[in-house]
């Protein structure tokens, strides 16, 4: 099975700051589930926040045929009370019931502070969702965004994935051992981010004018591109397929098309080298530019 996920937010919302095309309508969304699954891709990823993701991933499920076969992680509301059991449940509920799946491969709390006060180093009672009284979910999780958070997160007994933001400019996750020791773990590493929401795609002459910021970053990227004569995506994509062998890595797109190309990338033979020449040509980048949090907005 492929180690490529389709993250699904563009499904549901326009997302990214090198969408251009909005929200896909349902069939368009069909024809991505489509895509992804002829391409070998079987593991989504979604979220109760996502607009409208999760029932447009359910819908394409059941035109496709796939419901029972496919693997979903989803992430719970940011609002709902973790230790409320009955709201933790009803959720997990409602999104297996939009999905039209039959459970979650993986339930994720979008909260990284979660795993304070409970961790094996200062254990107290954890909420539901750790201690597996959460039926219809096999995997339990965070999703994080700093490499101390997920290295705390990966000492913590219930959880069995993490999900964290890495690419070819942001090396923090690799630098702390966040895979290392998720490995020894045996605690699931899911990669977002690969394409820094797009960034890492565009033409450093068309940026928009908020994120002009980040402009020489991007020639950066261009031209070590370039030195290998290959695009930015075989750039981005084949460096954490190789870098970090055992990941999931999501992946969005807006089109059909997008999904082809990104599993025919995949699946390509790496350039000779690239993971040593990323190291050593983004050894330090500007926070700033790794999270998108704190891009300045239109």
């Amino acid at each position: 099975m492929s180690l490529l996920v389709l993250g699904t937010v563009q499904l549901g919302m326009p997302y990214g700051v090198a969408n251009v095309s909005g929200k896909p309508d349902q069939k368009v969304a069909t024809e991505i589930v489509r895509a992804a699954w002829d391409g070998g891709i079987r593991e989504f990823d979604t979220a109760q926040e996502y607009g409208e993701s999760e029932r447009v991933l359910g819908v394409a499920f059941q035109e496709l045929g796939i419901a029972n076969e496919v693997k979903v992680v989803s992430k719970l509301r940011k609002d709902i009370n973790l230790d409320d059991a009955e709201a933790v449940i009803n959720a997990v509920r409602e999104s297996v019931e939009r999905l039209g799946i039959p459970k979650l491969y993986g339930l994720l709390v979008h909260k990284e502070e979660i795993v304070d006060g409970w961790s094996a180093h200062n254990p107290s009672q954890p909420p539901l969702i750790l201690r597996g009284g959460v039926p219809l979910v096999e995997h339990v999780g965070v999703s994080v965004y700093s490499p101390e958070r997920a290295l705390q997160a990966i000492e913590t007994d219930g959880v069995s994935t993490i999900q964290i933001p890495a690419n070819i400019l942001d090396r923090r996750f690799e630098q702390a051992g966040v895979f290392k020791h998720a490995r020894e773990r045996g605690v699931e590493v899911y990669v977002r981010s690969v394409f820094l929401q797009g960034l890492l795609l565009m033409d450093s002459k068309n940026l928009p004018a908020h994120m002009k910021f980040a402009r020489p970053v991007v020639e950066r990227v261009e031209q070590l591109a370039q030195e290998f004569n290959i695009t930015n995506q075989v750039l981005a994509l084949q460096y954490v397929k190789t870098a970090f062998p055992d990941a999931h890595v999501i992946i969005g797109a807006e089109t059909p098309q997008q999904v082809r190309d990104n599993v025919s990338v995949w699946n390509a033979l790496p350039p000779a080298g690239i993971v040593e020449r990323v190291r050593e040509a983004f050894q330090s980048i500007d926070e700033k530019v790794l999270d998108p949090r704190q891009w300045p907005r239109l």
